[in-house]
This record gives C-alpha cells, structure tokens and sequence, in this order.
C-alpha cells in the first residue's frame, strides 16, 4: 500500500486493506497473506508474522543417494532457459502455494531476470526444474524447485557444483518429503514467511492452514 504523500495520515491505507478483507471475506477465503515491512499498521488489522521458511546454501543440501535415471546408465542432459512444457510440470505438481491455471501461463513464464535449469530428455519432457533469481526481490536465490526426486536430486547436485553460494528457499516439510536437508553446521536462516490474517472462516483452522502456509517465489511477483 502506498499513500500520495498529501494525503498521507488520514487512515486511508488500513481503509484500503480493510476493504479487501472485506470482499475476501464474502469470497470464502479463509486466510490472507501479505509482505510488507510495516508490522505495527498491519497489526492493527489483525495481521501477524507467520508460516516459516528455511534459507540456506545450495552448496549445502544433502540430496542423498541419487540412482541412475535411465537403463543406459547415462542422466539426462542438464538444460538452461524457459520452454513451455515446464509450466505443465510446475502446475501439475503444485501442492503449496498458489494454484496455477492455463491463463497464468503467460506472467509466469515472462520473468525475464529468473534463470531456468532443468533436467529431461527433450523440452517436451523436462523432468525436474529450479529457478534462480527473481529481479531485485530475490537475487541469488533458488525459488523454484521440483519435479520427479531422482531427476530432482542430480539436478540439484549438478547446480550446486556450479552455483554452491546461490541459496535455497524452501519449506522444512517439502525438503523433508523429497528426502533433502541442510548439512549439520551449515548457515542456514530460519525465517517468518508472510504476514497473515486469520479471516475466521474456519474456528480454529488458522493453526492447521498457517503450518502447511508456503508460496513459491513467482508467487509473490
């Protein structure tokens, strides 16, 4: 929220965002999520720190034991730039974060500062992707990841070879679920992810919903 500085401390910011609990409200929505610096105004309209994420060095990540990923004991090409059939693959996958449909396509894909690397046969199969850079926002930072665990894992391995001070955003559980983890020792941030709102959809239901709380990097943009 930003105020024309003649008209700056008439109320009219916690107006604007009071409104928009308003209609997510009357949307169903039960939660809302925002990033901003300004802790103290958004508290007063019941925003409070929230959900957690993990910042550490690619450099850093076990990734395990990573097998072959075809008969002829040879991985598939590492890969670098954007081709379409990675949004498939992102969206079909998305189980945190925002929901993405066919109409998203297009913002998503036209990140001209984000770095794509991925992992496939040919650029009609891609079968594990990461993304490093997002503009100013996230310099220097892997925020997009995934894809089949092996592919994943070699992927990640062949990355960190490379970029071992670029760092990784991730969620502890989505880490732990693809069978990763930080090194023991390593310098590794644990953050507060967003500021959010509990909109009382759901009695009770914030605690569940602000555990599983994540959003990828693009999400934010």
């Amino acid at each position: 929220v930003a105020t024309d500085p003649a008209s700056r401390g008439q109320g009219l910011a916690s107006v604007c965002v009071e409104r928009c609990l308003q209609k997510a409200r009357a949307a169903g929505a039960s939660v809302a999520v925002l990033w901003g610096s300004e802790h103290k105004l958004y508290g007063r309209l019941g925003f409070r720190l929230a959900g957690v994420q993990l910042l550490g060095p690619l450099g850093a990540i076990e990734v395990g034991n990573s097998e072959q990923l075809n008969n002829t004991g040879k991985a598939p090409k590492l890969h670098e730039g954007w081709v379409p059939a990675l949004f498939d693959l992102i969206a079909g996958e998305r189980t945190r974060g925002l929901i993405l449909q066919e109409r998203d396509r297009t913002w998503f894909s036209q990140h001209r500062h984000t770095h794509w690397y991925w992992l496939g046969k040919d650029s009609r199969h891609p079968l594990a992707y990461a993304a490093i850079n997002r503009g100013i926002d996230l310099p220097g930072i892997m925020h997009e990841w995934g894809g089949e665990a092996d592919a994943l894992r070699v992927l990640l391995a062949s990355l960190a070879s490379r970029f071992p001070a670029t760092q990784l955003l991730a969620h502890p559980d989505i880490l732990k679920t693809r069978g990763m983890n930080f090194k023991v020792g390593a310098s590794v941030q644990r953050e507060y992810l967003c500021l959010a709102c509990d909109l009382g959809k759901e009695p009770g239901g914030f605690a569940q919903i602000e555990k599983q709380l994540w959003f990828w990097g693009l999400d934010g943009a």
